[in-house]
């Protein structure tokens, strides 16, 4: 969209007169912001018309018909861009000014209830308060380069207003230049890119090219030469960029230094915006031209500075593919390819039903004790983080942890098969997956089965009574009705937990691998002599891969003990719904009722349970899955087209779901 010179000129005496009240002089003890004001005032009033109102044109031929008014704008633009601090127009107008993500987060969100104000002798203010309104910033959008030369034709100091530029564009690049170097040398950036002295640092020789060409700004003897220097030395500094960028990608990643990161990435586009403007013997058509251009992208890049949305994409998108392939590699591990791994996955599943058998156990006679709420909530939360955390410390697993984890194994397939004509590949990592988990879920819930109705008849031997008493187990066995309680929300509730559980184990890793926690425990001078060189080192290695999940488990027994405290300190009756845990209460509550009575009630139950399952594994899959094609940036279309082609492989292949090749 461009703004002609031959819009209709609107004659209206109430145009005119808004004119003469938005030109009149501005009281001199208001000063730069006075001015500033007015301004954006007059900008507004031209843009509120729209294109079609001519007022663009109408203001032309209002300054020729008004010497003093011309004059007035004249010495309103003379003070704008001389009273001033200019060069911030260029060093700080859209780019974010904060040296840390959340500082530039409260900002963002304070700025969009209330715009900040005009001082400080800060023109890029203007500029962000102009650019946050849609008419304006389409008005600055469609600028004409022949309009603005027609107006500053029209002023008395029009020439000059365009020469005093130069020299603040220099400035502002000079600053950006000593920021990026200033930042450069933070202990979080330097030794992650590949300079080792300072002086080979490529930021620090920007930071010297760009001030010899300020020196010859100001000298008014710019050469091509120099601005072709600087232009090299941006692109060494982006290639330190990207050095240090995959190093976070192997080592683990910091959300403040991807922020930082960033914000280097758009100040040295900036200096390169910024090139063009002052380089030597180009045309004054072509510097308005290149002027409107930056006016426009300092203003695109303004509106972007109030995305909160934006500025959490940009910086958290780097952790979240970290916290994906994490979960990949994790999720590597529950996927099984041999028919030897898939009895090896049975027999670990088995393993953690016996487990969770224990811990409904535990369960139930913290439910006898009726401890006050806090000591409740900690004794739940070691109950099952304690049961999580030694099911990992003897290599079993628990079938619903299983799917986020895999997700992200998925969508990897997806992003390198989505183009492929054959999906065979992507076909038989799906039944690898399912098989998988089924296998998981048969150990799990046959085991804790079985381990339910051992310590139920070991009880009723010892004690001549049943884990729970008739009332209690038909109170439980009603819990578990699909649409007579609040299983379904619960059960979401908990797959979301499951989710979240994943995510904190990608965060885990992340956190073990850029702090380098392993290295730091096989160098404890305290372990090593208690434990020796060669247990601390065994020890350290095995922390590799376990931070993350050591963190999964802690807190996703916390989470589930902290969903079941909130529905009692809130009266609302939240809980959670775990399949395994379900499972093994329901067996305990089948003993103490018996096999002959309820039956109806029973029935219900287990349709409940079964519908507990699946929202347990599809919440946490579904919403991992999503996060890992957004990660990888797979569209969601084509992970419908793919699982669409997938159903007709099923149909062909069903057994390859269920059990593996022999």
């Amino acid at each position: 969209m461009t703004m002609t010179i031959a819009e209709p000129a609107t004659t209206s005496p109430q145009a005119s007169t808004a004119l003469a009240r938005l030109l009149a002089p501005v009281p001199a003890e208001n000063g730069f912001a006075g001015h500033a004001v007015a301004l954006s005032l007059l900008v507004t009033w031209l843009a509120e018309g729209g294109r079609e109102s001519g007022r663009n044109r109408l203001l032309l031929t209002y300054l020729r018909g008004h010497p003093d008014a011309a004059a007035v704008l004249s010495k309103r633009l003379l003070a704008f861009l001389t009273g001033g601090d200019l060069s911030r127009l260029f060093c700080d107008a859209g780019l974010p000014p904060r040296s840390a993500l959340v500082e530039e987060f409260s900002t963002r969100i304070m700025h969009r209830l209330l715009p900040a104000p005009i001082s400080d002798r800060d023109p890029s203010v203007l500029i962000s308060r102009l650019s946050g309104q849609g008419n304006t910033a389409r008005w600055i959008d469609a600028l004409h380069p022949l309009w603005v030369a027609e107006l500053l034709a029209t002023l008395p100091d029009g020439a000059e207003l365009w020469r005093s530029v130069h020299k603040e564009i220099a400035d502002g690049m000079e600053v950006i230049a000593l920021r990026i170097t200033a930042r450069s040398e933070e202990p979080e950036m330097r030794y992650r890119s590949g300079a080792a002295d300072l002086h080979e640092s490529p930021f620090q020789q920007l930071m010297l090219a760009v001030r010899d060409l300020a020196v010859e700004v100001h000298s008014q003897k710019v050469s091509s030469t120099s601005i072709t220097l600087v232009q090299q030395r941006v692109a060494v500094c982006r290639v330190a960029l990207k050095e240090v960028h995959d190093y976070l990608e192997r080592n683990g990643v910091r959300v403040d230094v991807v922020f930082w990161l960033n914000r280097i990435r758009q100040q040295l586009a900036r200096i390169l915006q910024l090139l063009p403007l002052i380089e030597p013997d180009c045309a004054p058509e072509e510097i308005r031209k290149r002027g409107i251009d930056y006016l426009r992208s300092i203003s695109v890049d303004e509106r972007r500075k109030l995305l909160v949305g934006a500025l959490l994409k940009d910086n958290y998108a780097t952790l979240s593919g970290r916290i994906v392939e994490n979960s990949r590699h994790t999720g590597g591990h529950y996927i099984t390819d041999t028919a030897k791994e898939w009895r090896g996955m049975l027999l670990s599943a088995s393993g953690g039903g016996i487990v969770t058998g224990f811990a409904v156990l535990f369960k139930a006679f913290l439910h006898y004790l009726h401890l006050p709420l806090l000591l409740d909530w900690a004794m739940q939360s070691a109950n099952y983080s304690g049961s999580f955390l030694f099911m990992q410390l003897c290599g079993f697993s628990l079938a619903t942890k299983q799917p986020p984890m895999t997700a992200a194994a998925l969508a990897e397939a997806l992003e390198d098969d989505r183009h492929l004509h054959d999906i065979t590949a992507f076909a038989e990592l799906c039944s690898r997956i399912v098989r998988s988990q089924l296998a998981a879920v048969v150990g799990n819930l046959a085991l804790v089965i079985i381990v339910a109705l051992g310590i139920d008849a070991v009880w009723n031997h010892l004690h001549h009574a049943h884990i729970y008493d008739p009332q209690q187990a038909l109170e439980q066995i009603h819990s578990f009705h699909p649409f007579r309680s609040g299983s379904i929300f619960f059960a979401i509730i908990t797959g979301v937990a499951l989710w979240l559980s994943s995510i904190i184990a990608g965060y885990g890793d992340n956190f073990a691998h850029y702090h380098r926690i392993p290295q730091a425990v096989q160098q404890s001078p305290v372990l090593v002599r208690w434990l020796g060189w060669d247990r601390t080192r065994r020890l350290g290695a095995g922390l590799t891969h376990q931070v993350g999940q050591i963190c999964n488990n802690f807190f996703l027994g916390v989470m589930l003990s902290t969903i079941a405290t909130l529905g009692v300190l809130t009266g609302t009756g939240l809980a959670v719904r775990h399949i395994t845990f379900a499972t093994g209460t329901f067996t305990f509550a089948c003993c103490s009722l018996g096999m002959h009575d309820h039956h109806r009630e029973m029935i219900w139950a287990v349709i409940g349970i079964a519908i507990i399952g699946v929202l347990n594994f599809g919440v946490g899959f579904a919403l991992s899955l999503m996060m890992a094609m957004r990660a990888r940036d797979v569209p969601l279309r084509d992970g419908r087209r793919m699982f669409g082609r997938l159903f007709g492989y099923f149909l062909r292949n069903p057994v390859s779901f269920v059990l593996p090749r022999s």
